[in-house]
């Protein structure tokens, strides 16, 4: 189904999307160490805040998408991490930044549960792996771009300039989101193939 294939493919670009902007945070720490004025420490809290929330989110969203559209949810996630894209481009104060990057986190978690969700909805179990491996394969190339491509793009544009085009991306993808992803069964329903 082109329907379900379109949908799979924007969760698994959000996926691709949040690993492109947690990898190329790790690209400018110098830079955000100036600009928040912070040492290394206060530097690995932002780590560990966006972890914990997305470790910690993991139960409750995979709950969530079991009894909530995933539309509705895949929509909020891919809104709200745009947005957070926007906050800390703009801010220079460490404690928003904190804030922003563990709210970014538990967004985070819809990412890849959506994508499965939705692999699992649309297709046999027999496509399950492979649209599995490939939802992977998009994040980590996301994550290989944010190192890579960003830092040769900080040659050329600010920080800020980049983290707002990238949360510009974001609700473009979240207006996507809301066009193409559909839930494949009643969310009340047993499971289908629907291959």
């Amino acid at each position: 189904s082109i329907t379900g294939l379109l949908a799979w493919l924007v969760a698994a670009l959000f996926y691709c999307y949040l690993s492109l902007i947690i990898s190329s945070l790790t690209v400018v720490k110098e830079e955000l160490m100036s600009l928040l004025n912070i040492k290394d420490a206060a530097y690995g809290a932002i780590s560990s805040v966006y972890t914990l929330a997305y470790a910690v989110m993991q139960i409750p969203v995979g709950i969530a998408l079991d009894q909530i559209s995933v539309k509705k949810l895949l929509t909020m996630a891919i809104f709200g991490f745009s947005l957070g894209c926007f906050i800390i481009a703009n801010t220079e104060s460490y404690q928003v930044f904190l804030i922003t990057r563990f709210v970014m986190g538990a967004f985070a978690a819809f990412g890849v549960l959506s994508a499965f969700k939705l692999s699992a909805e649309w297709f046999s179990s027999h496509h399950f792996a492979t649209l599995s491996g490939l939802t992977v394969t998009m994040g980590m190339s996301g994550a290989v771009l944010g190192t890579s491509v960003f830092a040769q793009m900080l040659n050329h544009y600010s920080i800020s300039y980049m983290l707002n085009s990238l949360g510009i991306f974001g609700l473009l993808l979240a207006a996507m989101s809301l066009l193409v992803v559909k839930n494949a069964q009643p969310l009340t329903g047993g499971s289908k193939d629907l291959s």
